[in-house]
């Protein structure tokens, strides 16, 4: 008879059990507001888990979300001046567009399902991608706690670059800016990801590895050429297929002191007489093309006129080259026949000399 009682006992606890757990989550099913019925620019503060339906577009001053979690969905946009959480807050993107003006910051987390996020930056302790499109100026800390910031899926542009305590970026994402770099230590035990070799902010750019676009053949404007010192010309690439994932170019002279070649540009400057082979190489280092230019010595002219120099190109910490000019066999004087202009290049510390004639058997001929 106990027995009876004991197991009528032990089943009535479980349906009271299972009464109040039905209740507790029929409780916690989350409120659904309407952007359309909130007013503009007004401050969207929730006390309680809610969804905010993104039925239209609108703009509201501030959203901010406390111990609680804020769900967006929809096809509309919301435009905010700013978007904060507290340390328990929680944003979570499932569909529609976000746009924060200003930051997306707290000690809170973010994550991101689908949908769209632009903002001027993220300074939210925690962060998961797992799928959408994801704009910033800049990832970083916020008031110098622990962050973290983690991709599965998605598309991600960042502008400056990616600061926080632990970087995590999944085996099916590509690195295609800057193109297939893993994060880096950084000052105070954080990752950096998002700096150049010499540690400036270059951008960040993630997409799924099933969307790169590989560079298959690249060819130049000029393959070779011949140019008198002091002229410039403008080298350009063309890749194929259009829509690589990675366009970009680095250029480099094989010896600057005959002629200069802007790293990014590719635009070319001669500065004397020999031969020097100008590269462009792909930034993922499968493709090389080179163009071989000629500078040619118009020292000597054809009117007689003979300029005698140890160098025209001048180191400005070194002593400055020796320059004679003559005509027909006369020395020529310096400010009367004569005049010698000297212009730095600060790109790559060398000076190019230019003589100009004053007198009129010469008064036509510039040389370099």
């Amino acid at each position: 008879m106990k027995k009876s009682y004991s197991l009528l006992i032990c089943f009535a606890l479980f349906l009271l059990a299972l009464v109040l757990c039905c209740k507790s989550v029929k409780a916690a099913e989350p409120t659904v507001i309407n952007l359309s019925d909130l007013e503009e620019r007004c401050y969207f503060t929730p006390e309680e888990d809610c969804v905010l339906n993104l039925d239209t577009d609108k703009a509201l001053f501030l959203i901010y979300v406390g111990n609680n979690e804020l769900t967006f969905t929809g096809n509309g946009k919301v435009t905010c001046n700013m978007v904060g959480t507290s340390e328990s807050g929680k944003l979570i993107m499932d569909s529609g567009s976000l746009v924060s003006l200003n930051d997306i910051y707290g000690h809170g987390s973010l994550i991101v399902n689908n949908g769209s996020i632009e903002t001027n930056s993220l300074k939210i302790a925690h962060i998961t991608v797992n799928d959408g499109y994801v704009s910033a100026g800049c990832i970083s800390s916020y008031s110098n706690f622990d962050t973290d910031f983690s991709i599965y899926g998605g598309h991600l542009e960042v502008k400056n670059d990616i600061i926080c305590t632990k970087i995590y970026i999944d085996d099916k994402m590509f690195v295609t800016e800057p193109w297939n770099k893993a994060p880096e230590p950084y000052y105070g035990g954080d990752m950096v990801l998002g700096r150049d070799e010499h540690g400036q902010q270059c951008g960040v750019k993630l997409m799924p590895k099933s969307e790169v676009v590989s560079l298959e053949e690249m060819s130049l404007n000029e393959t070779s050429c011949s140019l008198e010192p002091g002229e410039k010309i403008q080298l350009s690439v063309s890749i194929l297929p259009e829509n690589a994932s990675n366009k970009k170019v680095t250029w480099s002279s094989s010896d600057s002191t005959i002629a200069f070649v802007g790293k990014d540009t590719g635009l070319v400057e001669t500065y004397r007489p020999g031969k020097v082979t100008i590269t462009a190489t792909a930034q993922n280092g499968e493709i090389t093309k080179t163009c071989e230019i000629t500078v040619v010595d118009t020292r000597v002219s054809p009117d007689g006129l003979v300029i005698e120099a140890s160098s025209l190109v001048w180191d400005a910490n070194a002593e400055q080259p020796y320059i004679k000019v003559k005509y027909n066999g006369v020395e020529l004087k310096e400010g009367s026949d004569y005049v010698i202009n000297k212009e730095t290049n600060w790109d790559t510390g060398l000076s190019t000399t230019t003589i100009t004639g004053l007198d009129e058997y010469i008064r036509n001929i510039d040389k370099k």
